[in-house]
């Protein structure tokens, strides 16, 4: 970690320029608080998601804010699964390789937003970019499954998380079994 901001934003520069990205097209922003940085995120359109170190509750935040999170996860096959077969990643993706295509699938919008391979990761960033229409219609259908999707349904993730904690303690406690080796508690 670089702790000197003029030295880390530099670097990210020096990078970006490389690439033929111009310091202009670059915002760097101070830390929020979290109301704030959720109300910031509103200025991207797009998240681009990093491999293989995925955003995790950055992730969460940009989906709840609205902004269409592009999520890369190699030989992706719209099952929630990988195989990894793409020639640039032969082993298995970790758990921090597959948070943001996890949180799309629980979304149900795996199908657009996981691309399995680098190539179209890129076009599909590209097309979205430069498509308004795409992106306005991806946008609308993030808006809508944001409110009906599992995955910010605190009511029912706290009813089954108080389920599972009522199952153990019954069976552990109260009657001394052991715990069933999994819960649902999504």
């Amino acid at each position: 970690t670089i702790n000197n901001k003029e030295a880390r934003e530099k670097l990210i520069h020096r990078a970006t320029t490389k690439h033929g990205i111009t310091n202009d097209r670059l915002i760097f922003g101070e830390q929020l608080r979290v109301d704030l940085h959720l109300v910031r995120a509103q200025a991207c359109d797009l998240y681009l998601d990093s491999w293989p170190y995925n955003a995790h509750s950055t992730a969460t935040d940009v989906l709840w804010a609205g902004i269409p999170l592009l999520a890369y996860l190699p030989d992706y096959n719209h099952n929630g699964r990988s195989s990894s077969t793409d020639q640039n990643h032969k082993e298995e993706p970790r758990m921090w390789s597959r948070v943001s295509a996890s949180l799309l699938s629980t979304l149900g919008m795996g199908g657009e937003l996981i691309q399995s391979t680098i190539q179209n990761y890129e076009k599909e960033a590209i097309r979205y970019s430069q498509n308004r229409n795409s992106y306005d219609s991806l946008r609308k259908n993030l808006l809508q499954k944001r409110i009906s999707s599992p995955l910010f349904d605190l009511i029912s993730y706290t009813r089954h998380h108080e389920t599972a904690y009522w199952e153990i303690f019954v069976n552990r406690f109260m009657e001394q079994q052991k715990p069933h080796s999994s819960y649902n508690v999504v």
